[in-house]
C-alpha cells in the first residue's frame, strides 16, 4: 500500500514546511501556505524489471584502464605495443 505524507507549501515561493504557518518563513507572505498530500509508492509495488536489469548490468560491468592511444585517431601498426 502507498504511504501518505502531508506537507505544506507556499503558493508564492514554493517553500516546503512540515507544519502550517500563517506566514511563510521564506518569502514572509501571509496566508500563502496550503496543505498537500504526497503519496509515495512502496518499492515492492513500483518494481521495474528493466531498471533492475540495468542496475545488474552496471554492477557486473568491468572497466579497463585508459589506453595510451587516442581512440579517435588511427593507430599505425608499428605503434602498437605487445
Amino acid at each position: 500500500m502507498a504511504k501518505q505524507k502531508t506537507s505544506f507549501f507556499c503558493q508564492t515561493c514554493g517553500a516546503e514546511s512540515a507544519k502550517w504557518q500563517g506566514k511563510c518563513p521564506s518569502c514572509n507572505e501571509w496566508n500563502t501556505i496550503v496543505e498537500e498530500i504526497i503519496i509515495k509508492e512502496n518499492k515492492k509495488e513500483s518494481w521495474d524489471p528493466i531498471q533492475e536489469k540495468m542496475h545488474l548490468n552496471q554492477k557486473n560491468c568491468k572497466t579497463f584502464p585508459p589506453s595510451k592511444h587516442n581512440a579517435s585517431s588511427p593507430m599505425m601498426p608499428n605503434s602498437i605495443e605487445y
